[in-house]
């Protein structure tokens, strides 16, 4: 313990001599708990020109994804991969520009290993004209086996390869139980 935190820690020595181990879990004075190696991720890409529009499914693996945090090293190259089994959250905000009347539908898509999770959308009628494009928040909790992967796949129709991934979109995941 330090002060009123509750530390848990691992790689210490047998000696009993105090040594430096690793905090797995913190719970402090209000009770709250950290877990600093708990699978967590949040990512942010770079803008991708013309990925779809005329039907083409783009993978987001093919974007160049930026961390902004990724707790436990799962997140790679717009892949998440489950370090155990458990319950993941997953949420990603798509910002799509480029978007036209004629773009009559759209899926987006959590791909799993065991099994998709597809939201459908009509993104020529939900686009904001003076932006030519709108935002999606998504949201899904998923059964995951450890080494499952998990990604984004995109899918818009109806128009011209003309719609585009803006620098604003973000996913993120982290293990619920």
């Amino acid at each position: 313990t330090s002060a009123s935190n509750i530390v848990f820690e691992t790689g210490h020595t047998t000696t009993g001599l105090p040594s430096t181990g690793t905090t797995k879990m913190t719970i402090d004075g209000s009770g709250a708990v950290t877990m600093p190696l708990q699978p967590a991720f949040l990512s942010g890409t770079s803008r991708v020109t013309t990925i779809t529009g005329d039907g083409t499914t783009y993978s987001a693996t093919a974007a160049t994804w930026t961390d902004i945090y990724d707790q436990n090293a799962d997140f790679s190259n717009g892949t998440f991969t489950a370090p155990v089994t458990g319950k993941y959250n997953f949420t990603f905000l798509l910002t799509l520009a480029g978007t036209a009347t004629n773009h009559t539908n759209a899926t987006f898509s959590l791909v799993g290993s065991n099994r998709t999770t597809t939201y459908y959308n009509s993104p020529g009628v939900d686009r904001n004209t003076s932006l030519g494009g709108t935002s999606y928040v998504l949201t899904t909790n998923v059964d995951m086996d450890a080494n499952d992967t998990a990604h984004l796949s995109i899918h818009v129709a109806g128009g011209d390869k003309t719609v585009m991934l803006y620098e604003l979109s973000r996913f993120s995941g982290y293990l619920v139980c």
